[in-house]
């Protein structure tokens, strides 16, 4: 999965627990084509155009 976008304002919509696409009309995408929940193991602050990975000694068990 590609988790990574620049460039794109659309981005700056996101809501926290997700990752926005180039295009992203939604600010919860979950289709894989405008976003995705935030994987397992990342973190995903509001506005998130990538996942970004928890810190050492730290984990997300779940999506979003």
């Amino acid at each position: 999965t590609q988790l990574t976008t620049a460039g794109n304002p659309s981005w700056g919509i996101c809501t926290a627990g997700y990752v926005c696409y180039p295009g992203s009309t939604t600010a919860t995408p979950n289709d894989n084509i405008l976003g995705v929940k935030c994987p397992i193991g990342y973190y995903c602050p509001a506005r998130a155009f990538k996942a970004v990975v928890c810190p050492t000694g730290t984990y997300a068990p779940s999506q979003g």
